[in-house]
């Protein structure tokens, strides 16, 4: 059970992550575009 629990963490700290780069990449082509 507690394996499960842990997989379930890394699950969403994937996710998290993966939301977190694409928010960056979303960013920097929008600096690109004003500022570039």
């Amino acid at each position: 059970q507690f394996v499960d629990f842990v997989r379930a963490i890394d699950k969403s700290k994937v996710a998290v992550q993966k939301a977190l780069d694409e928010t960056q990449i979303l960013f920097d082509s929008l600096m690109q575009k004003y500022f570039g």
